[in-house]
């Protein structure tokens, strides 16, 4: 009986030193090349500038939010979306 509790305590202790913060998960799948190709698509000139209320930037919001759920990071509130006032100031 003392060996089976003693057994479990040495699991249990490295399971919590195996275990991972959500920062070292992170680390692991962020590198440059991935980093680049998400820069390079939302900077591109197929999204027009990303420019609020425009196609471009709706496209920018669903490609950012695919990422978010294929990575399992839940949105804050019920939606991934917020609203805001935008508007636009003539020159």
């Amino acid at each position: 009986m003392k060996r089976t509790g003693l057994f479990l305590m040495a699991a249990c202790l490295a399971v919590l030193v195996n275990a991972q913060t959500p920062q070292e998960k992170g680390l692991q799948v962020i590198n440059q090349q991935r980093a680049e190709a998400h820069i390079e698509f939302l900077a591109g000139d197929e999204l027009e500038g990303r420019e609020s209320g425009f196609r471009g930037s709706r496209i920018a919001a669903d490609y950012i939010v695919a990422n978010l759920k294929i990575m399992g990071i839940e949105p804050l509130f019920d939606c991934y979306y917020q609203p805001f006032e935008a508007y636009n100031r003539e020159r």
